[in-house]
């Protein structure tokens, strides 16, 4: 029995049709690789970036100021449209301050974070770790909480602003608007997103943190005091009311109180209130202290008008303890 070969053409039609099967194959295989690639890439990214963001607004909730400060980390410019670094400022219970800053890197595409302290006002940073890479921008702005565009009645808030001892970290209701783009990389499109941070000190509905009157001055802080003779001399004599007895007939002592409204509310600085005033008697006046707060300080005396004094406190042997006593102008 004779085996019937393939002719030519059977045999180049056989070769076609298998080449291609293998066609086919191959690129359902590429396609897949390729679709799976892009998957690994665009959630590579995505868990990047969104890891980053919900770092940021960790970071802001535990803060008490959000700022963008005109210089970063290492000394490049960091204002207006150069602005690639947002940082973050809490006061410690010790009243320690300390800082956090998230640069971005245009060069290597990566956000870095850095622990940092201010040597004057210079910082210093003590630590650093990669936050992010993959990105391609990363544009922090300082808005007013009515430029947010996602609070209602946004408009009649107004502008707070809280500083901690420095101009540079500057806290309140204020919001930093961050704008984040993901490379295009590994088959994976940009993705762009955008985020609101806001410190601790702000309430998650941005309302206003204080009034925009000024508030009420503190106070009063009333003093009494002994006003005694220019030229007494030795030392306090007792009266009937036993040693000490600050007793008019025997010293010639005249007790008076004074009132002092505004500054801190804490002890009173005689010295200051001399350099303002250096005469005092009963009446009214008003003073700016050194802080510039403006106080007001009112003098009277235990029925009569005061004779006219020094309000410098003196040392008289054998005075009341805790009693301030001064002495007459003449």
């Amino acid at each position: 029995m004779r085996l019937r070969g393939l002719t030519v053409i059977e045999t180049v039609f056989s070769v076609a049709i298998l080449a291609l099967l293998i066609f086919v194959v191959g690129d359902a295989v590429s396609h897949t690789l390729r679709a799976g690639s892009m998957h690994v890439g665009r959630a590579s990214e995505i868990r990047s970036a969104s890891g980053m963001e919900a770092r940021l607004n960790e970071e802001a909730r535990s803060s008490t100021s959000v700022f963008v400060p005109p210089i970063d980390v290492v000394g490049e410019d960091n204002s207006s449209t150069n602005a690639h670094e947002v940082d973050f400022f809490r006061r410690a219970s010790d009243g320690s301050d300390t800082y956090v800053a998230y640069r971005f890197d245009r060069g290597s595409g990566t956000v870095t974070r850095y622990d940092y302290a201010l040597i004057g006002n210079a910082p210093q940073t003590t630590h650093a770790d990669l936050s992010a890479a993959g990105i391609a921008s990363f544009f922090p702005q300082q808005v007013d909480v009515s430029a947010t565009g996602d609070v209602v009645g946004a408009e009649s808030i107004t502008p707070v602003s809280v500083y901690y001892g420095s101009l540079r970290n500057a806290g309140g209701n204020g919001v930093v608007l961050l704008d984040i783009t993901t490379s295009a990389e590994g088959g994976a499109p940009a993705e762009s997103s955008s985020i609101h941070l806001a410190a601790k000190s702000a309430p998650t509905d941005l309302a206003e943190l204080v009034s925009g009157s000024s508030p009420p001055p503190k106070g009063p802080v009333v003093v009494a005091f002994m006003i005694v003779p220019k030229l007494m001399k030795g030392p306090w004599h007792g009266g009937g009311g036993g040693d000490g007895d600050p007793n008019p007939i025997h010293t010639g002592a005249m007790p008076g109180t004074s009132a002092f409204i505004g500054g801190e509310g804490g002890p009173v600085n005689w010295f200051e209130v001399s350099q303002v005033e250096p005469v005092l008697e009963s009446g009214l006046y008003r003073y700016t202290d050194s802080d510039g707060n403006r106080i007001t300080l009112t003098i009277s005396c235990d029925g009569n008008p005061c004779p006219q004094f020094v309000p410098v406190p003196q040392q008289i042997p054998g005075a009341p303890k805790g009693l301030l006593v001064f002495r007459t102008a003449q």
